[in-house]
């Protein structure tokens, strides 16, 4: 496992527990989710691709924090210059987020957050790079009166190196604004910039529009169309899901 990997699982591993204790003794809710995804793309290369995911999650809320894990299968299909077609289990992505700040007056919500990425997908196929990666970051949202919103995140993640690849550590940023209307309709709008692992490789910039739709009191539903702006990103990517609070 890569040394600064080594350095942030435990780091991660002190907040999770640190909000557990101060937890312990208080209520919490569960919530189920799935959702369906396909992107294509030259991602800047000679070979067009286009890949699928199935993604399982579980989430657990408490008063000041909460975790979540979430388990992916995809297939991806590459035509071009190279021709291949993978599928199987993608990579286990483990959260923890803790509830920092309430917003007052121009101080937004604060949560600060963490992860770790678990190498569960066969590296051998090219469906993951078969090491852990480990980040942390912040989220922040700014409710202007009552229906509108200012989303903030900015992530840092430390990515594990194979013996082949030296891959460079990984920075995220998005922004965006989103519109209530009424109590059971949100719709947003995202701009996100994450940096290449690859040298040589260009940064993902991409807009994001998507839907959330309260169908019931206990289950949601989203769609998210993506559309890339560099050629580090798909060209294009299509979401829907579910969520369901238990």
């Amino acid at each position: 496992i890569n040394t600064r990997v080594r350095l942030i699982i435990p780091a991660v591993a002190v907040m999770l527990w640190m909000c557990a204790i101060h937890d312990a003794t208080a209520g919490s809710q569960w919530q189920a989710s799935s959702s369906v995804s396909y992107y294509t793309g030259d991602y800047g290369t000679l070979t067009d691709t286009e890949t699928t995911y199935l993604l399982l999650g579980l989430k657990r809320y408490f008063p000041s924090w909460e975790v979540s894990g979430s388990v992916p299968f995809l297939n991806s299909k590459s035509s071009g210059q190279d021709t291949s077609s993978e599928s199987g289990l993608g990579d286990t992505v483990v959260k923890g987020k803790y509830y920092t700040a309430e917003q007052d007056g121009l101080l937004p919500y604060i949560d600060v957050a963490a992860k770790v990425k678990l190498p569960t997908a066969d590296e051998d196929k090219g469906l993951g790079t078969g090491e852990l990666d480990a980040g942390f970051g912040l989220e922040s949202l700014y409710r202007m009166r009552e229906s509108h919103l200012l989303f903030f995140d900015i992530e840092y993640t430390v990515i594990g190196d194979s013996p082949d690849y030296d891959y460079a550590n990984r920075v995220l940023l998005d922004a965006g604004y989103g519109h209530l209307i009424g109590r059971d309709i949100l719709l947003a709008a995202l701009f996100e910039h994450r940096t290449a692992i690859v040298d040589d490789n260009a940064d993902a910039q991409s807009i994001m529009l998507s839907v959330d739709y309260r169908f019931r009191p206990r289950i949601k539903l989203n769609f998210l169309v993506e559309f890339g702006l560099s050629e580090g990103a798909a060209d294009l990517g299509i979401t829907a899901g579910f969520r369901y609070y238990l």
